[in-house]
């Protein structure tokens, strides 16, 4: 994957009807790879004729280069475009400006077309070769204007040169995509997206391993399930004709760190090393589904801290004094606006060691297929919002939510106070929005780029009225022991959606396709299939 521009605030004007969705029945014939005033350009001035081999993808000295949004150029001449509008990065007189860019294209695709104005002169490269020189462009339109072989990934170089007093230029890449077939459906994340939750029956083999922890009595890892929400976000997707092949490599406790690097979490427990995921999306990637961000906001811990009733002090997890809050405050700002402990290649972008999840949300779409779509699911809310479904103790109502018969006496009853349950509904919430906001940003960083990937929001909770924890039929599972009460440790399966539940995000995710095709989001416990 390329370097791009670390800032997810820019635009860029890209050429009117020139963007398109690969794969969508509506879309213009011609995409636009870089649009005119995209940013992302590496850039340099120097003296006529220096920086010799800045064309070739291996020129190190361009990694030191400024970054800058196009156009380039002087403003106030006689040029109808050296206005502040249009220039957005300066360029002196007299001078050459190399230029850089990256851009990929879709399988099949074998050229492309390359215009532009320049003031005055130009050489253009296209992954190296010199595809066009320009003498005296003069700012006409199309001055530059080249069709050029590409691959996959491409870089695009320019030497423009000024011999006056006015300086221009601005370049676009189009195609025209080549008719593709369906595409591959890629499913990314944590345990609410690898199937965590349903019956261990359903954990496909090699992801459901013995728990040194706990002698083996209790099982743990990735917990890819045949019965998870993506299977049947696969099933009605390759009804549709829209995918052809699934990869599930989301992970039970993973991180938005996982989605860049290896996870050895499970080693010790005789799993091997899990790859990035994000390597699994490729060029043919279409689809990608991901639920990230839980855990990075610590979610998991909060509810332990939150359900455990019967000792001591132990409800009211919602105030200052207790762990659940800290986690809760600080585990938003992370998701809000400071980001996620992501330690990362270069080539993905980011504020050093951390990234927003707007930028794991661009970093996942620039390796799919340009007009393919990542849905990205919230976070349901988990309890009930009625009193109804809570017991009264005195002035306390409370609900039960799992029982461990190993416990001291032999039971020992976990249960969730009613404030405490809501302001977890509204931790959930705040989680949504967070993610809401950073899907809106990432947007608006792909339309800057000119790239016509979309990520769209899938919000799930609406699909659980009436059938969360604390009410009649519920869609979750409470906090889970095993059958051995030698085994003091809670079920990986705790607090996550049950086989209902999977059923109703695969409905939440399948509303958020482009293409709105009829659900299959039942899954039938004979096949073990989505139908």
């Amino acid at each position: 994957m390329r370097k791009v521009l670390l800032s997810l605030s820019s635009a860029a004007v890209v050429a009117a009807g020139a963007i398109a969705a690969i794969g969508n029945a509506d879309a213009a014939e011609i995409v636009t790879a870089v649009g005119y005033g995209s940013d992302g350009w590496s850039y340099q001035q120097v003296t006529h004729g220096g920086g010799a081999g800045f064309e070739q993808s291996g020129y190190a000295p361009a990694a030191f280069w400024a970054t800058g949004r196009a156009a380039f150029g002087t403003t106030g001449g006689t040029c109808s475009w050296n206005n502040g509008d249009r220039v957005h990065t300066g360029w002196g007189a007299d001078s050459d400006m190399l230029l850089r860019r990256s851009f990929r294209v879709p399988a099949g695709v074998r050229s492309v077309r390359i215009t532009g104005a320049v003031d005055n002169n130009a050489d253009v490269y296209v992954n190296g070769a010199l595809v066009q020189h320009v003498e005296n462009g003069n700012c006409a339109a199309d001055g530059i204007a080249v069709d050029a072989p590409v691959g996959s990934d491409n870089l695009l170089a320019v030497r423009a040169a000024d011999t006056g007093a006015e300086t221009f230029v601005d370049l676009q890449v189009t195609y025209t995509p080549s008719p593709v077939g369906p595409g591959r459906y890629v499913a990314l994340g944590d345990s609410f997206a690898s199937g965590e939750g349903a019956s261990e029956q359903y954990f496909t083999a090699g992801t459901s391993l013995p728990d040194p922890s706990t002698g083996g009595r209790t099982t743990t890892g990735c917990h890819r399930s045949v019965s998870s929400w993506g299977q049947g976000v696969f099933a009605t997707a390759k009804a549709a004709g829209l995918v052809d092949r699934m990869d599930l490599v989301a992970c039970s406790g993973a991180k938005a760190i996982d989605l860049f690097n290896g996870n050895t979490t499970y080693v010790g427990s005789g799993a091997s090393p899990e790859a990035p995921q994000i390597q699994a999306v490729t060029p043919q990637t279409t689809l990608v589904s991901l639920s990230i961000g839980g855990n990075d906001a610590g979610f998991s811990d909060i509810l332990k801290d939150c359900t455990s009733g019967i000792k001591a002090g132990a409800y009211d997890c919602r105030k200052k004094n207790r762990k659940a809050a800290a986690l809760a405050e600080a585990g938003l700002k992370r998701l809000r606006s400071e980001g996620l402990d992501v330690p990362r290649p270069s080539t993905y972008i980011g504020n050093g060691n951390k990234m927003l999840l707007s930028q794991v949300y661009a970093n996942v779409a620039l390796a799919m297929a340009p007009g393919g779509t990542l849905v990205v699911t919230g976070y349901p809310r988990m309890f009930a919002e009625s009193r109804w479904g809570y017991d009264r103790s005195g002035l306390t109502f409370s609900c039960k939510v799992g029982t461990n018969s190993g416990g001291a006496g032999g039971v020992l009853n976990y249960r969730v106070k009613y404030e405490d349950a809501q302001w977890l509904n509204g931790l959930a919430d705040d989680i949504n929005r967070a993610i809401g906001s950073h899907v809106d940003a990432a947007n608006t960083y792909l339309r800057g780029r000119g790239l016509a990937v979309k990520v769209v929001f899938a919000p799930s909770s609406g699909q659980f009225t009436n059938h969360r924890l604390c009410s009649g039929s519920k869609w979750f599972n409470g906090v889970q022991f095993p059958g051995d009460p030698r085994a003091m440790k809670q079920l990986q399966t705790s607090m996550h959606p049950n086989l209902a539940g999977q059923q109703a995000y695969c409905r939440a995710a399948v509303a958020a396709l482009p293409s709105r095709p009829a659900a299959r989001c039942t899954f039938d416990t004979k096949t073990r299939q989505y139908r």
